[in-house]
């Protein structure tokens, strides 16, 4: 009765070792999808601006500025209007 046995090793590995990998192998996963989230509050994400996207806000910039010149828009609609298209580049 006073030596350990191949069972008895087992028994022991199988309490003590397995759980904690189980639980070291659950703490991973944690951290790794953690850090897949969204950035936090705060921190703006800028959106990809194609040549695309920003040749069509180029050319309604230079439109609107065309009828800020020939008077045919206020300033104050020419800056609300610009900050707009801005906004969506």
């Amino acid at each position: 009765m006073g030596s350990f046995s191949l069972w008895h090793w087992a028994v022991l590995f199988l309490m003590i070792v397995v759980p904690g990998l189980v639980i070291g192998l659950v703490i991973w996963l944690i951290v790794r999808l953690s850090r897949r989230q969204a950035p936090p509050k705060g921190e703006r994400i800028e959106p990809v601006v194609t040549s695309n996207t920003a040749s069509k806000a180029d050319a309604r910039l230079r439109q609107l500025q065309d009828l800020k010149e020939q008077g045919l828009i206020s300033h104050p609609e020419y800056e609300k209007k610009r900050a707009q298209i801005l906004d969506q580049v």
